[in-house]
């Protein structure tokens, strides 16, 4: 926001050296140029980006809480938006600014349980260290923390009931390619003994990937006994 200062003297004397004359003066005194001089209130308009970017934020991450533990709880068809936005204290206009629609929504609220699950992975190998010194202890930690995450009732519910059907292309969303592609470099390394097949390591990460989804849902059902987890973990092994 630019504000012009305009002068308050006489312009009837107007020539260059009358406006020299002035400039000189006004230059004398430590003012601004009234003829090109102007303030610039750029500070208070960074605050006020701040404070609005910030609230955008806010609000964001209050609707994707909401609706995380209204998914995780009566399921992606049960829940209401207009629920949602009740208990957010906001308007359906409120949250079709930060996502288009209710799967917009979901499918956010699921990309922000993959990254979890990659996080956790990243950590716990940065964690252990040394002792994870081969492609197979890289993979057993890796279905590992996945079966300890799908574990969580809410997650169990939206990622692994909800999600095939109303997230998008839940097959190929990018958090999924990318860890088959990081599985299927490890088992390329561990398969490369002359004798196996160009195509071996990605028919092993499509069955390790069937198989874990299999196995998840027989370990998120609390009708297969409390040590499901701890099975789940020795049929790894």
């Amino acid at each position: 926001i630019r504000v012009i200062l305009s002068s308050s003297e006489p312009t009837c004397a107007s020539g260059p050296a009358e406006r020299e004359r002035r400039h000189d003066s006004r230059s004398q005194q430590g003012l601004p140029d009234v003829n090109s001089a102007s303030v610039t209130l750029q500070e208070p308009q960074a605050r006020r980006g701040r404070a609005r970017s910030e609230m955008t934020a806010e609000t964001r991450a209050k609707l994707l809480a909401l609706a995380r533990e209204m998914f995780g709880t009566k399921g992606f068809a049960d829940t209401s938006m207009d629920e949602l936005t009740a208990a957010a204290s906001l308007t359906r206009g409120a949250l079709y600014h930060h996502f288009d629609s209710k799967t917009g929504l979901f499918k956010a609220v699921v990309d922000q349980i993959d990254h979890e699950l990659d996080e956790f992975l990243t950590l716990r190998l940065k964690r252990l260290g040394p002792a994870i010194d081969d492609g197979w202890s890289v993979i057993r930690l890796s279905c590992r923390c996945y079966l300890e995450m799908v574990l969580e009732p809410g997650v169990q519910r939206i990622l692994l009931k909800d999600a095939p059907n109303a997230y998008p292309d839940f097959e190929t969303r990018p958090v999924r390619l990318h860890c088959l592609n990081s599985t299927r470099e490890v088992f390329g390394d561990l398969l490369i003994d002359g004798k196996s097949d160009p195509g071996a390591a990605s028919a092993a990460t499509q069955m390790l990937v069937g198989a874990m989804g299999s196995l998840a849902q027989w370990a998120s059902d609390p009708a297969n006994g409390p040590d499901r987890l701890a099975m789940a973990e020795y049929l790894l092994d």
